[in-house]
């Protein structure tokens, strides 16, 4: 729930209308909404994939640092759709 929050959160800093509960149903369900622009949905998936991806990097023991080609990546994630 944590992290939906936080893809809200932010996304919602940025610009996108999407509700957090528009925003959970995008994310978990695959919902589009009615009335809402296609980019404010890619940039909810974007983000919360990127996010997903940011935490399994921190939990990995195996990587001391983040190498540029880790920030490529993200970068990658977060803009892939939109």
């Amino acid at each position: 729930l944590y992290d939906l929050e936080l893809t809200w959160t932010s996304n919602a800093i940025e610009g996108n209308t999407l509700t957090a509960a528009e925003t959970q149903l995008v994310i978990e369900k695959g919902i589009t909404i009615g009335g809402k622009p296609l980019r404010d949905h890619l940039e909810a998936l974007d983000h919360f994939d990127a996010l997903r991806w940011v935490r399994e990097m921190a939990g990995a023991r195996h990587r001391p640092q983040l190498t540029e080609i880790d920030l490529r990546n993200l970068h990658r994630l977060v803009v892939q759709r939109s």
